[in-house]
């Protein structure tokens, strides 16, 4: 006979705290992505502070497609992402769809010039991996 499937489901999401600390580079914390800043003075760029995971498209996942998509967004000087477009395709428009609707999620500590919040442009890549 036939056996009943049964899924769990999986969640992430991003809490918020405080803290106080130093640091100093340029471009992407960690090195994931591409980015930074032009310009005199000092420059520091965005880093992620919260990335939750897209949804996974359920027909994607039906069918075991995984794959990475290479999305470019602008981070605002909220830290917000106010743009984001496919620049890599991971091979399937569905994952590549979610990779653009997911990073619209994400907040960052938004780019520095001297000081101030700046509007920056950098390139993250959106993994799918079924586990």
């Amino acid at each position: 006979g036939a056996g009943a499937r049964t899924e769990t489901g999986r969640g992430a999401g991003c809490g918020s705290g405080s803290g106080t600390g130093y640091g100093r580079g340029s471009g992407w914390v960690a090195g994931e992505g591409r980015g930074g800043g032009e310009g005199s003075g000092g420059s520091v760029g965005p880093w992620r502070v919260c990335a939750p995971l897209p949804s996974y498209p359920p027909a994607a996942r039906a069918a075991n497609i995984e794959g990475t998509a290479e999305v470019s967004l602008v981070i605002d000087t909220d830290g917000s992402v106010s743009e984001a477009h496919l620049v890599g395709s991971s091979g399937n428009s569905q994952l590549d769809q979610a990779a653009v609707n997911g990073v619209y999620n994400w907040s960052f500590a938004p780019a520095k010039q001297n000081g101030t919040p700046v509007q920056a442009r950098a390139t993250v890549p959106v993994t799918f991996r079924l586990r």
